[in-house]
């Protein structure tokens, strides 16, 4: 969710916050890997619930990361075996305190929290480094037949490299969140006609629906290669989204969300009124099975109704169009690979035309079968427009990453991660930008 940092004051205070929040992060996640004691009583998960039983609902999916269902509790600290990750006694009690207030009180909850330090090493803004704290809680609550409350609870600290190597592509998503904490997301979520039919309705963020991706999400540092750049998504919005799956192979669905909603704010003091109406977007999708091989074909439409200034700068335009390819295929039981395009109008955006490819490997080696290795390569190809208007200019800008997730444990990754850059900000003057990142990610 890129922002633009270059307006906002870089205080002491904002300087050192993150890195002293990545401080104390690393900490708590080093305590918190250690096994308990030995004869340590282990907390009875049936005695923190007070709530009557209820029928359970089987819930879809929450955003966040999937548990894993290994139930090894490690006792003495040991390498695990290939297929085994550690996890501590309190994390298996966790897990279990988890599954018990989902079965019992319809209540389902995950915890995110992510450190990631970047350096710039080459191009523009050489010898900066920024750090970038974020976190996100989200809590489900089952309601009635098909019904559920979705709320998530975010924030964090920090402006990312952005600021001193400032490009078109974004070097990370988390940089810049408005604030430490607020509500991103308080919505409904209604299921129907033997859940054929789905329907979100509240403040919400469509990059969660449309233009998705199995492979290229937020799982990559930059935004260009977690979501398509040219479709504008308005994010923590007032919105709606219905979706019908046809058959196992198909689905379409449409959308559609304030385009001048605030982040921090219900939204509805500004929901649908000049001059940000609204943006709607359509899609239809493809699930095959290509030589028994999962696929997932994405074709993303969408309309934006907002005023907005010409990128040459002679005045202001609406009713803005374009499109966007979404796809992922299985192509081993390993590797998937993915691919995405998007057009928009050249007059209203910088970028006219954007593309992304990449794959992703899981388990490279035999002794780390949860580890895995990403690559990804997207490029925005400017209009006309942008090319006239900023001179020196360049007709692309390309971003490569490349990150390797070390899965700890159960609920600890690190990744170190590196992004080159060509032509930074789509300037040819620019020397190549290269920024080496370490993030540090617990998932409860």
């Amino acid at each position: 969710m890129p922002r633009s940092p270059d307006s906002v004051e870089d205080s002491s205070k904002a300087r050192q916050t993150p890195y002293v929040l990545g401080l104390i992060f690393v900490i708590l996640a080093a305590l918190a890997s250690l096994p308990l004691p030995a004869g340590a009583a282990e907390p009875d998960a049936e005695a923190l619930l007070v709530v009557e039983p209820l029928e359970p609902i089987a819930l879809g999916a929450a955003p966040g990361a999937a548990e894993s269902t290994h139930s090894e509790t490690p006792t003495t600290i040991r390498y695990p075996e290939p297929g085994v990750l550690p996890s501590g006694e309190w994390y298996e009690t966790w897990k279990q305190f988890k599954k018990d207030l989902e079965e019992k009180a319809g209540t389902s909850l995950s915890l995110c929290a992510i450190y990631t330090s970047q350096a710039i090493v080459n191009g523009p803004g050489e010898g900066k480094d920024r750090g970038v704290f974020w976190w996100n809680l989200n809590v489900n609550q089952r309601l009635w037949q098909g019904a559920t409350l979705v709320t998530n609870t975010r924030g964090g600290s920090g402006l990312g490299p952005g600021r001193y190597q400032d490009i078109q592509l974004n070097h990370n998503w988390m940089q810049g969140e408005p604030r430490e904490i607020y509500v991103s997301h308080l919505l409904l979520e209604q299921k129907l006609f033997d859940d054929k039919v789905t329907i979100w309705a509240g403040k919400l963020d469509v990059a969660d629906y449309f233009g998705t991706n199995e492979v290229a999400s937020w799982n990559f540092l930059s935004y260009s290669l977690a979501r398509n750049p040219t479709i504008p998504m308005p994010y923590h919005a007032i919105g709606a989204v219905a979706r019908y799956d046809v058959a196992e192979w198909l689905y379409v669905q449409a959308g559609v969300a304030d385009a001048g909603g605030s982040w921090t704010r219900s939204g509805f003091e500004s929901a649908f009124r000049a001059p940000h109406p609204n943006v709607s977007l359509y899609e239809a999708g493809l699930r095959p099975k290509i030589g028994g091989r999962k696929g997932n074909y994405r074709f993303t439409l969408w309309y934006d109704a907002e005023t907005v200034g010409r990128v040459d700068g002679r005045g202001t335009e609406c009713d803005d169009l374009g499109f966007g390819l979404s796809f992922d295929q299985e192509l081993s039981d390993k590797v998937t690979a993915f691919l995405r395009y998007g057009r928009a109008d050249q007059d209203l955006r910088n970028v006219e035309h954007f593309w992304s490819v990449g794959a992703r490997w899981k388990g490279p080696f035999a002794v780390r079968p949860a580890d895995d290795f990403v690559f990804g390569v997207s490029q925005a190809l400017t209009g006309r427009d942008f090319r006239r208007a900023n001179t020196p200019s360049a007709s692309q800008e390309t971003l490569f990453e490349i990150y390797y997730n070390i899965q700890i444990t159960e609920w600890m990754a690190l990744k170190p991660d590196v992004q080159v850059i060509l032509n930074p900000g789509a300037n040819d003057s620019n020397d190549v930008g290269v920024v080496a990142g370490l993030r540090l990610q617990l998932a409860f």
